[in-house]
């Protein structure tokens, strides 16, 4: 009976972290830090979504499923990382701390 639990838990953690890769930069919103004075003051659009100031994270991909540079110029002029995989990251760390609750058998 557990074995069903494990299953479904995988199952959904497998779809939270695809649509976080994928699709989190059309949803996850990007924070004002002092970055934004310095590095990102000149390329607006190497932080933000489209260069609006304030929208969504830049996607972390360092290259696009075609092969076209995504972050990777940006991540080789500046040396900072999107903040697009740290949300993922933090997100799984989360969902294996909800599975490590969720685990323990109460009576099915």
């Amino acid at each position: 009976m557990m074995l069903k639990h494990i299953i479904g838990q995988a199952i959904l953690q497998i779809i939270v972290i695809v649509i976080l890769i994928f699709w989190g930069d059309e949803f996850i919103p990007e924070s004002s830090d002092s970055f934004d004075l310095t590095v990102f003051a000149a390329h607006p659009e190497w932080k933000w979504k489209n260069g609006i100031v304030g929208v969504t994270v830049r996607s972390g991909r360092l290259i696009t499923i075609n092969g076209d540079a995504d972050y990777k110029t940006v991540y080789e002029a500046t040396k900072i990382y999107s903040r697009h995989f740290t949300f993922i990251f933090n997100t799984f760390v989360m969902l294996q701390i909800f599975n490590f609750i969720n685990c323990r058998k109460i009576h099915d």
